[in-house]
């Protein structure tokens, strides 16, 4: 998740009294105005639910008079890496007091009440299933409720998630973001202004998470509906010879072995991103981006009009940040974000180098490497797929073993959140403890932005 308060507004209440508006924005993507004393009330209430991890030095403090501008940007700036520290944090961030606040705050700035209401949840091949929810549920509540009314095993259920998709006039998709537990995705289609649909796609990287879903007849269905769709648009690269094979299959109805042979095909199960500019393997190169199996790919054209392609393993990459920048947008007098994700990469031994992308989906590209990070901390401490705990009178905390493979603050990142401090207010570093194993790459532990499965089964000879 990236927090961010893009932008300030004026507003007058009931008395005449003027006061400020924060726009919080989530993963890019607005989400709630919020007040000062708002926000100072959330952070009375998290000092007292949770005293020894909320940061108190972060929280600005009041003010007797009227803002001066300069006050008012330094009180933005630091609310906005407070927001950003707690919603980090592994306790904080999936407790029922930070969902419940930032669902309540969603609520109010769109002025809905809670109602019954009719929500189309579709999957990739423009099917969708019609489901009554309340305007207010949250992201898991209606994700469940989906799949109940499909017929889905609930032990299946967070093997696939919730996407905000947007449609291209084209046919073309363009996947947002993944939806989160503190909003309601009924709200979030009605706060975009284009033409968006909720959709059902899988919530996992490694492909042999697949074998689970094969046994079950739903589970297996919902996976081949979203491989098939990856195929007809160019997403998986396979031969002519195999192209014939999958068409005989699909023929005989045989979805099994159709998904089988697709797991052969580069690209399988990848998220592709729309053209981006990076500056690898040259300043403004205009680069095509696909993440999965652990891995971040980048193809661009050259001059000469051939393909260049790298790829970039997870277990190199040291680091990674996500960095929003506000700009003015004219055509609506509003602010908006320009986005960048960049990463650095251990290209051999002593050889760290920082690559910079520029999207309007770095946000999907840093959720992606997060994603793929905990699920490889999952599999090290012996757990699969995240499901969260049982409700307990509507209860949303996640169980530790659930909780991606997150824990307790270590001494490391307790460093880490002091050195975050310092990255400037535009800047979301990742970061946790280093696994030293790659010879003559050492970390200092003053920098910050740490992946804990660097050099992961990285030995000399990868180097």
């Amino acid at each position: 998740m990236h927090f961010s308060i893009p932008e300030t507004v004026q507003a007058t209440d009931d008395n005449g009294s003027k006061y400020w508006n924060f726009h919080i924005h989530v993963n890019g993507v607005y989400h709630c105005k919020l007040r000062y004393s708002q926000l100072d009330k959330f952070y009375e209430q998290l000092r007292n639910e949770f005293p020894d991890r909320t940061p108190t030095k972060l929280f600005p403090g009041k003010k007797l008079f009227a803002l001066t501008a300069d006050q008012l940007q330094e009180r933005r700036e630091q609310l906005e890496k407070f927001i950003q520290h707690i919603s980090q944090d592994p306790v904080i961030g999936i407790s029922d007091q930070f969902n419940d606040f930032f669902l309540k705050a969603q609520q109010n700035g769109r002025e809905v009440e809670s109602k019954e209401v009719t929500l189309d949840i579709y999957l990739m091949n423009g099917n969708k299933v019609t489901i009554c929810v309340s305007s207010i549920d949250q992201t898991d509540d209606v994700l469940e409720t989906a799949m109940k009314k499909i017929g889905l095993a609930e032990k299946y259920f967070y093997y696939f998630a919730l996407f905000l998709v947007e449609r291209g006039s084209d046919g073309g998709i363009n996947v947002v973001r993944k939806l989160q537990d503190f909003e309601s995705p009924y709200l979030s289609l009605e706060a975009v202004d284009t033409p968006h649909r909720i959709v059902i796609r899988k919530n996992y990287w490694n492909p042999k998470y697949d074998d689970d879903l094969l046994e079950d007849r739903i589970a297996m269905n919902l996976l081949y509906v979203q491989i098939t769709d990856d195929m007809d648009r160019g997403w998986m690269l396979c031969t002519d010879e195999n192209k014939a094979k999958i068409e005989k299959l699909q023929g005989k109805g045989s979805r099994k072995e159709v998904l089988r042979l697709a797991r052969t095909f580069k690209f399988y199960g990848y998220t592709h991103y729309q053209p981006c500019t990076a500056d690898y393997p040259s300043e403004d190169s205009v680069v095509m981006m696909a993440s999965g199996d652990r891995e971040f790919n980048i193809r661009v054209r050259t001059d000469e009009d051939k393909m260049l392609e790298g790829s970039f393993k997870v277990q190199r990459i040291r680091s990674w940040r996500l960095t929003s920048l506000p700009y003015a947008d004219k055509s609506n007098e509003s602010t908006k974000e320009s986005l960048q994700f960049a990463f650095e990469y251990l290209f051999g031994k002593t050889d760290l180098r920082w690559i910079t992308i520029q999207s309007n989906q770095a946000i999907m590209m840093s959720m992606a490497m997060q994603g793929m990070v905990d699920e490889i901390l999952r599999e090290q401490q012996g757990k699969g797929i995240r499901t969260p705990k049982p409700k307990n009178s509507k209860k949303r905390t996640l169980s530790t073993s659930s909780d991606g493979g997150k824990s307790a603050p270590t001494p490391a990142d307790a460093s880490n959140e002091e050195n975050t401090k310092k990255q400037g207010n535009k800047s979301l570093i990742h970061s946790s403890k280093i696994q030293e194993k790659a010879r003559k790459v050492r970390q200092n532990k003053k920098n910050a932005g740490v992946n804990e499965v660097f050099a992961e089964d990285i030995g000399d000879d990868d180097l």
